[in-house]
């Protein structure tokens, strides 16, 4: 893992980007029956440069939120959430709310 991140990082800096530890999130999932594999992966001591990349939970990837069991609950909530304060706005864009018998 140690290696892929100085790859992320020497592609960065040979592109002229900054990479961007803070930014930077693990995620470790796999099958439940391999409950022992998956906490020593947890725990594994990841780096990017002089800081370190610590396991979550939830990571956002393009606006798609996953947890670590791949249940899409993170998800759902909060596209639920926010489905309601966008109903309006959506309805102007198309001319209102009105019936096309």
């Amino acid at each position: 893992m140690n290696a892929a991140l100085a790859q992320v990082g020497e592609y960065c800096r040979r592109n002229r980007n900054a990479p961007c530890p803070e930014k930077t999130q693990r995620l470790v999932s796999g099958p439940r029956q391999d409950a022992k594999a998956l906490r020593d992966l947890r725990e594994l001591a990841c780096e990017m440069g002089e800081a370190r990349v610590e396991p979550t939970q939830v990571i956002r990837v393009l606006g798609v939120l996953l947890d670590d069991e791949l249940t899409w609950e993170h998800h759902s909530t909060a596209a639920a959430a926010q489905a309601p304060a966008t109903w309006p706005q959506r309805g102007r864009r198309r001319g209102g709310h009105r019936d096309r018998h």
